[in-house]
């Protein structure tokens, strides 16, 4: 997949666009909020935390399972073989000179325990030992330029510094974007996408009214050659976004779903199929669903 990875650096670059594209909303419950700061960050004029569920399923069991009816059958009769799996529960924070700051921590097992923990205390006695397994990482931190790995265990797996220059987030920018998505400007959040689509010389088709296509080039990429992504324009956000490969077919397709909750755009499901070759045909091989649950933000951003 070209934007889901489970790499260290891949998960804050990905926090730090979740921030940018405002994906939060209030929660309510009681075991939410104690979770809430986790972070070790003194001044902080944005937080945000939430559960995150990934699970990657192969669209085709071997044949070899299949024919000795293994196969997990599910409500709309596809045939799904879980692949990965991650459930963990991930904060952010930007403090007031603009570093931001980062905690993942695995709400069931860990790096290497890719399944959930019902199914995995059905197999565990079953799969050959790994040795591995009680030094995995099951959380992560970044802050003040240094990421952590920390075991299940307590230890540290590995510590790597980056430039906090790399991480630091325009106050301003930051304020500016979440006042436009959430409708804080005169002339609603449509007009304002549009013309900011104009100002920063984008090339765009509308489709109907209520939608742009905006395509773009990707000379460097490796693999692909071309992004097109289709934007609701009243959100402002992207609704499919659809990688093709240098010679034209697809690589992978993402499809978000969003909630408007209290005037903000929310994505609340995020499904992505990666597509290779099966049987000489080249189509859909895997699915990955996302799922963001009790998500909360507290803010003091700037004013423009």
């Amino acid at each position: 997949m070209k934007k889901i990875t489970f790499s260290v650096l891949a998960i804050i670059l990905v926090a730090i666009i979740l921030i940018v594209s405002c994906e939060f909303k209030e929660a309510t419950n009681v075991e939410n909020e104690r979770a809430r700061n986790r972070l070790q960050v003194n001044a902080a004029v944005f937080r945000m935390g939430y559960d995150e569920k990934v699970q990657t399923f192969a669209l085709r069991w071997p044949g070899s399972i299949v024919h000795e009816g293994l196969a997990k059958t599910t409500e709309d009769d596809e045939n799904l073989l879980l692949l990965d799996y991650q459930d963990c529960y991930q904060e952010m924070a930007i403090d007031t000179n603009g570093y931001f700051h980062y905690e993942k921590s695995h709400n069931e097992g860990n790096a290497e325990i890719s399944m959930p923990e019902d199914m995995w205390e059905d197999v565990k006695d079953d799969v050959p030992y790994n040795p591995d397994i009680d030094k995995a990482a099951e959380q992560y931190r970044f802050s003040n330029g240094i990421m952590e790995a920390v075991a299940t265990n307590g230890d540290i797996v590995y510590s790597i510094p980056y430039d906090p220059e790399e991480y630091r987030i325009n106050l301003d920018s930051l304020s500016a974007v979440t006042d436009t998505m959430s409708g804080d400007n005169d002339g609603g959040t449509g007009n304002k996408f549009l013309t900011s689509l104009r100002a920063d010389n984008v090339n765009f088709k509308m489709v109907g009214d209520a939608s742009v296509v905006i395509e773009s080039d990707m000379p460097d990429d490796p693999v692909c050659g071309r992004m097109k992504q289709l934007y609701d324009i009243e959100q402002g956000l992207p609704v499919r976004t659809a990688f093709y490969r240098k010679d034209g077919r697809f690589d992978s397709v993402y499809l978000s779903a969003y909630e408007n909750i209290d005037g903000v755009p929310v994505e609340t499901q995020t499904i992505c199929y990666d597509f290779g070759e099966v049987n000489g045909k080249w189509e859909a091989t895997t699915v990955t669903y996302i799922i963001k649950e009790n998500v909360w933000v507290e803010k003091n951003l700037p004013k423009k």
